[in-house]
């Protein structure tokens, strides 16, 4: 290529203003970018089923309308965790008559379990600055989910605080009463704040394209 092409095709770039590059950038990596979000946000929506469904088991409530909300997106998910038992139980609950529900929700003593897991969107996060090439309504509904997650996180933290304070060896049994009925609305609080995630993502996965 000569020098003067060279020249040209300089001169050319330089007549593009900021707006055109921005704009053309934008174009290349908006889908990228969609698409990747759509990835984790499909994973999180799994991780957030599967959380409530413990929760409902720990609260005695895995009822009809639950299983039926549960079925339909483990019957929607097709990402890693795909083939695992977990998914196919969600699809099985439809089968269960009113004996076995009834034992699924027996009464348990267990504590064990009670500090369940936080959740994140590790990738979703870090691309904030990013969002601007996508469109008001993805940001806002982005912003919910977020919003959700951060409150899920924080519960969980009072629950494991609250936990731990019901084994202290000077604490009296009106107290430890207390702690044991807090624990049964932060499961509770924890139970909402997921479905409320899962359905602000079913409501957002449509506007990035199918993962």
């Amino acid at each position: 290529m000569t020098e003067v092409a060279l020249a040209l095709i300089a001169w050319l770039l330089g007549l593009l203003t900021p707006q055109f590059v921005e704009q053309i950038a934008r174009r290349y990596r908006r889908p990228e970018l969609m698409r990747s979000m759509s990835l984790e946000l499909d994973e999180q929506r799994f991780t957030l089923l599967t959380i409530r469904f413990n929760l409902r088991v720990r609260l005695r409530q895995v009822d009809r309308e639950f299983i039926a909300w549960a079925a339909l997106r483990a019957r929607n998910y097709h990402g890693i965790n795909s083939d695992t038992p977990a998914r196919q139980r969600f699809i099985e609950l439809e089968g269960y008559d009113d004996q076995r529900l009834a034992a699924l929700n027996a009464p348990r003593d267990d504590r064990r379990s009670t500090w369940f897991q936080k959740v994140s969107l590790p990738f979703t996060s870090s691309q904030v600055s990013a969002w601007a090439i996508l469109s008001p309504e993805v940001q806002r509904r982005l912003i919910e989910i977020l919003s959700r997650i951060e409150m899920f996180n924080a519960t969980v933290d009072r629950l494991h605080t609250n936990f731990l304070q019901s084994f202290e060896p000077q604490i009296t049994a009106e107290n430890w009463q207390a702690l044991r009925d807090n624990e049964q609305i932060g499961w509770s609080l924890l139970d909402g704040l997921a479905q409320q995630a899962v359905e602000q993502i079913d409501l957002l996965m449509p506007m990035l394209g199918s993962p």
